[in-house]
């Protein structure tokens, strides 16, 4: 006994098909009828004739198809089925003479008789099925009818290095979004317009990158300025540096985000979903070469006052005087790789 197929997800769709199926597009249903049946093998893919969702038929007739479905209903096995006109061996497209049509259908009309007709749907069905398979196959759309089964989305995913199944979920980036992102990620080059456009689509909001933003590099011990020193290092004119840092500028850059309304500029601080998915954001578009921070612009309208009693977050949320109600407010600056220490898992490959 065949498990039932679940053909009434639906149900104004199925009475659609039960009484005016010719309004629907014969691939539409069959599309229909696989995404709803995510238990059963996609159409055309099955091994057994038992493991199909459906059975398609091709009535004998000799009109011109008006519509490409003509009827819908359940076989002896309470399997549905679909009556179609535009493929198939009879009818007057079809490959077979005419008069093999004519015969077939005094078989089934004037005889009564339905063993012709569901012999050759055995080969009818399986034709038809293959037929659908290779046009779902070049249909981007279909693999999103099962999320366990998205072959378009593996495809895209293999062209930025994610398309393993190891690779799925593996940050706080979903990965139809990443998939969205492709065409910045795929790039070699990777420019500062192209992170300003994935982080303004994905967000929603106005976002900046400033470039050469000054910064201090800490010199390793050996690279030190030292009394008595025998290294470059320590040699007046070529090495000699007074302190434990230099100044830098090519190793930095800084986001400017907004201006926010507050509730995105709350979603935006360290631990929020959103700051997660900004840090890796930027992993995956520049990895961990450049240092960067984020700059959380919050606009004038916006800004809370301080009251006794509210929650503000001090540091973060918090202005006191009415004159910073005047202006935009952007003096918060946020390290996220040092607030949120690189992972392993998050490392781009």
């Amino acid at each position: 006994m065949p498990e039932p197929v679940l053909y009434d997800t639906v149900v104004p769709y199925r009475r659609l098909l039960e009484t005016e199926p010719w309004r629907i597009d014969w691939f539409n249903a069959l599309r229909w009828f696989e995404a709803k049946n995510p238990h059963k093998p996609r159409l055309g893919r099955a091994a057994r004739a038992n493991d199909e969702v459906l059975r398609v038929s091709q009535p004998p007739s000799l009109q011109f198809a008006p519509a490409s479905l003509v009827g819908f209903d359940f076989d002896t096995h309470g399997r549905p089925r679909l009556a179609q006109l535009v493929f198939g061996l009879f009818g007057p497209n079809g490959p077979l003479p005419v008069h093999l049509t004519e015969y077939a259908h005094s078989v089934a009309h004037v005889e009564k008789d339905a063993g012709l007709q569901a012999f050759v749907d055995i080969f009818q069905h399986r034709a038809a099925l293959l037929f659908y398979r290779a046009w779902s196959s070049a249909q981007a759309t279909t693999s999103l009818d099962r999320r366990d089964d998205d072959s378009f989305g593996r495809h895209v995913s293999s062209l930025i290095g994610y398309g393993e199944s190891a690779s799925a979920g593996r940050d706080a980036i979903p990965d139809h979004a990443r998939r969205y992102m492709s065409g910045h990620l795929v790039r070699l080059t990777r420019n500062p317009e192209g992170l300003r456009s994935i982080l303004s689509s994905f967000f929603g909001w106005p976002f900046r990158i400033e470039e050469w933003v000054m910064s201090w590099l800490t010199l390793s011990q050996e690279d030190r300025t030292e009394l008595g020193g025998h290294t470059d290092a320590s040699r007046l004119g070529a090495g000699a540096v007074c302190g434990v840092a230099i100044p830098d500028r090519l190793h930095r850059f800084r986001i400017h985000a907004g201006p926010l309304d507050l509730a995105a500029y709350e979603q935006l601080l360290p631990g929020s979903d959103w700051n997660r998915q900004l840090r890796d954001w930027v992993r995956n578009y520049s990895g961990f070469e450049l240092q960067w921070d984020v700059r959380l612009i919050l606009r004038a309208d916006q800004v809370p006052t301080v009251r006794l009693g509210d929650c503000a977050r001090l540091g973060w949320t918090s202005w006191m005087g009415r004159e910073v109600l005047r202006r935009d407010r952007g003096d918060l600056v946020i390290d996220c790789e040092l607030l949120a220490p690189c992972t392993q898992q998050s490392r781009p490959s």
